[in-house]
């Protein structure tokens, strides 16, 4: 492969043949001309360049105050997902301290109910007990009265077996 061709440079270039001098005045003139373009040129250019920083600088502003936008609009997501991740959070508490309650009020309603039992039983062990007692006391009464009627009962008998064998003596007194 060949190397591609140099640009000519001013060096490189021929020398310039002599001119005549009302050449030259066109020449000046197209000097003048030119570096008038020129000057014109680069006043556009700074114009432009300077258009361009500005467009830059702006642009940097815009990005900046678009990031800021976009890093504000996040931290609000950020905010709104925390808030509904805590929002579910205590979605599910209220639902523990619901269903605990729940439990809690069933536990009440069936200690009610078991104290109610108790308290019934504890009327009917009182009202069996009272029973008791009574039939208790009449048995006793029934029997002091059996035991008394026995012994009034014995004491007759003795006194009749007395009698008898006061009986029996006199007459083997009298049969002597």
């Amino acid at each position: 492969m060949e190397p591609p061709p140099r640009q000519p440079t001013r060096n490189m270039l021929p020398p310039l043949p002599e001119t005549p001098p009302e050449d030259t005045d066109v020449l000046l003139h197209l000097n003048e001309s030119m570096e008038q373009v020129r000057r014109t040129l680069q006043s556009e250019l700074s114009k432009r360049q300077a258009q361009v920083a500005a467009l830059q600088r702006e642009r940097r502003a815009s990005g900046t105050a678009q990031r800021a936008r976009v890093l504000e609009m996040r931290q609000v997501l950020d905010r709104a997902l925390e808030l509904q991740r805590r929002k579910q959070v205590l979605e599910q508490q209220q639902e523990q301290i619901a269903r605990a309650t729940d439990e809690l009020a069933e536990r009440i309603n069936t200690a009610h109910m078991e104290q109610e039992e108790m308290r019934q039983e504890q009327e009917y062990a009182k009202l069996l007990n009272k029973q008791l007692r009574q039939e208790r006391r009449e048995h006793v009464r029934q029997r002091k009265r059996e035991v008394r009627e026995m012994r009034e009962y014995s004491a007759v008998v003795e006194d009749r077996i007395r009698e008898l064998v006061n009986q029996c003596w006199e007459l083997e007194q009298r049969l002597k």
